[in-house]
């Protein structure tokens, strides 16, 4: 007979609560087990970060106190030993690696979920740590137990990348939009810009780092400028934003381009602005591109893999311009500005990507780990299937 689930027959592993889609994911993602009668504990390498204070009630929190993700291995070992969860669900590479490691004998199942394109991720840093990650998937593939992909473009790149049958990877997109999405979006930004709409207001929303590619944004954005009156909102913070304030003085635009920093809560940004930007050179599935829609913003955004063109119906619900290519950039971001798609088309698409959607495709996975009895090296022959909204149709661009 299979053993009844425990009473805390989910953990879920993640680096911290840094801002960033992942951890915003997890919290939705725990509270909706939770809610479905699944009680989750949160386990964190360090329990730090501005989105600690976002954690559901009801939802514990483990912290290992690890500063690197080597002297987290054996305290999540010790962790799965002691409080023998039946199903860990990791985020991430290198926590994906590290969840199997530490639940090798001990009867708990890994489900590891992947975020962004692993081939991109993996030539995009260079690093030795990041060039391992698939060769350490191959490795440890047999020992786990479901891999889930935030976008059918991750999947596909997870697959070929690491050699992971296709059929064991489920699509799941992440669950951005949950009850209290509107109450967050209808705050007030205390800027000008804001107030007295001088000018046409355009946001971006991201780390300030490589991978969002914000110099052919800003490129993008003086070719605007020169056309007609604009405005540029960066919300986001990283290593390169020293380089990028040089760069907007270097094209003439700094008086038109407001550096806002990270902020808890960006959806007051999204919402009063006349268009989201995304200049991205890859994304796993794209998350404020949903948040946008959900606000009723329109949306320019990189052809990227992977996300992108998911998420916005291959072009039915923003324009979508080729990575690295100001010009086009600049153009899609001008027609949008003339010619914006109605707000209402744009809040049905978002529902699409909602926590209630997003937990039920989980648990349809969870539930049959968790009273599944075969040993984890069988677990091929449990179905992950696919969940994702109905595939939409490309549009030209």
């Amino acid at each position: 007979m299979a053993r009844a689930p425990d009473p805390t027959p989910i953990a879920m592993y993640l680096p911290d609560f840094a801002m960033g889609g992942v951890a915003a994911v997890a919290l939705r993602l725990a509270a909706g087990f939770a809610g479905a009668g699944l009680p989750t504990r949160l386990v964190v390498d360090r329990d730090t970060g501005p989105l600690r204070e976002e954690v559901p009630p009801g939802i514990p929190v483990t912290s290992l106190g690890a500063g690197r993700k080597l002297q987290a291995l054996p305290r999540l070992a010790r962790f799965i030993r002691a409080e023998r969860p039946r199903v860990l669900v990791s985020h991430l590479g290198h926590g994906n690696i590290m969840a199997v490691l530490a639940a090798a004998g001990t009867g708990t199942k890994v489900v590891a979920c992947q975020h962004n394109a692993l081939s991109a991720q993996t030539s995009a840093t260079g690093t030795w740590s990041h060039r391992v990650l698939p060769r350490l998937y191959r490795m440890t593939q047999r020992w786990t137990a479901g891999f889930v992909a935030v976008s059918e473009g991750v999947a596909a790149d997870w697959s070929a990348a690491a050699c992971i049958p296709r059929r064991r990877i489920a699509t799941i997109y992440n669950p951005v939009i949950d009850a209290g999405f509107q109450d967050r979006a209808a705050g007030t930004v205390d800027h000008a810009w804001y107030r007295d709409r001088p000018a046409p207001l355009l946001v971006a929303v991201g780390r300030l780092e490589d991978q969002k590619d914000i110099p052919t944004l800003l490129q993008a954005f003086r070719i605007l400028r020169d056309q007609r009156e604009a405005r540029l909102v960066l919300v986001g913070d990283g290593s390169r934003r020293e380089m990028l304030e040089d760069l907007a003085r270097s094209l003439g635009i700094a008086g038109d381009v407001w550096f806002a920093g990270a902020q808890r809560n960006p959806l007051p940004f999204i919402r009063g602005a006349d268009l989201l930007a995304l200049s991205s050179r890859f994304e796993g599935f794209g998350l404020v591109l949903v948040e946008a829609l959900a606000c009723g913003t329109p949306v320019v955004s990189t052809d990227c893999p992977h996300g992108p063109s998911e998420v916005l119906g291959g072009g039915r619900y923003g324009r979508l311009v080729p990575p690295g290519d100001p010009a086009a950039l600049a153009v899609a971001l001008s027609a949008s500005l003339d010619s914006p798609p109605e707000a209402e088309l744009l809040r049905r698409r978002a529902a699409d990507f909602s926590t209630e959607v997003a937990t039920a495709a989980w648990l349809d996975i969870l539930r049959p780990l968790l009273v599944d009895s075969r040993p984890v090296a069988a677990v091929e022959a449990v179905p992950t299937g696919l969940a994702t909204p109905a595939a939409e149709p490309r549009h030209p661009r």
